[in-house]
């Protein structure tokens, strides 16, 4: 990577000495790490740059987020893009081979976007005959977004994770703990909101689809339920209509135009 003396010997000072300390019941202990990097992650965003430097065509390109790493391969018929993808894993393998790092097939995984590809079929961590075989799937999942052709997946994800978010909030709005609309509206915009829209850029055409119209309303019923206070027989549109809110499925789709 071409650091200075100055950079190693700082690398070093973090590497060298470190102890671990515990204190339970007036009792104290600590051990000596020989293990794990505490600026591991660091390191890693340094040195991953270099992916970029490996030659390939137009078919093909790669994409890094910390630390996720995407190849994304494209060929006209899909025995050449198996054999395109097998022979730029070898050259990642090369490539992680030599910082002495190795990536982990069983973490890995394969999809097809479009072209009619579906599994089960299998591509090899490599071009290597013993090579490990990743298994293809239908969704992958990608810096938190499940990645699918229609992005169904992904809003079926979110309704799973949040369907609990607002039990907590349905407690806290109750006459014991003293809690108005107001700081309901404002939990909504500034915990729910942002957690359903992260990254809606990339799949934000599943609005259209009526399923995922009606899960994201589903999904918002709660929210809109504790900043009326109304009964929960109220439908869902009139909800946001008395809430002031639009429905979820065009409130993604705003916030995606307004970015």
């Amino acid at each position: 990577m071409d650091a200075s003396h100055r950079t190693i010997r700082l690398i070093h000072s973090y590497l060298e000495n470190r102890k671990v300390y515990y204190d339970l019941e007036g009792a104290s202990f600590h051990r000596t790490l020989e293990q794990g990097c505490p600026q591991g992650s660091l390191l890693w965003k340094v040195a991953m740059t270099s992916v970029g430097n490996i030659k390939m065509d137009q078919t093909a390109s790669i994409v890094m987020y910390a630390d996720d790493i995407a190849l994304l391969v494209g060929a006209a018929r899909p025995t050449t893009a198996l054999k395109r993808i097998e022979g730029y894993l070898e050259e990642l393998k090369t490539w992680a081979a030599e910082y002495a790092l190795k990536f982990s097939p069983n973490k890995s995984q394969v999809m097809s976007i479009k072209g009619g590809m579906k599994p089960p079929y299998s591509v090899k961590f490599g071009t290597g005959e013993d090579d490990q075989i990743i298994e293809a799937s239908e969704t992958v999942k990608y810096l938190v977004v499940v990645l699918d052709p229609g992005f169904w997946e992904h809003i079926a994800s979110l309704k799973e994770k949040n369907k609990d978010l607002y039990k907590l909030l349905r407690c806290m709005t109750s006459a014991n703990w003293c809690m108005g609309k107001l700081a309901a509206r404002m939990i909504y915009k500034a915990v729910f909101l942002p957690r359903i829209t992260y990254a809606a850029e990339i799949w934000k055409v599943a609005c259209h689809l009526k399923k995922s119209i009606k899960a994201l309303g589903s999904m918002q019923r709660d929210p809109v339920i504790a900043i009326t206070s109304a009964y929960r027989t109220a439908s869902t549109i009139c909800l946001t209509a008395v809430a002031g809110t639009l429905p979820l499925d065009l409130e993604i789709r705003a916030q995606v135009i307004n970015k």
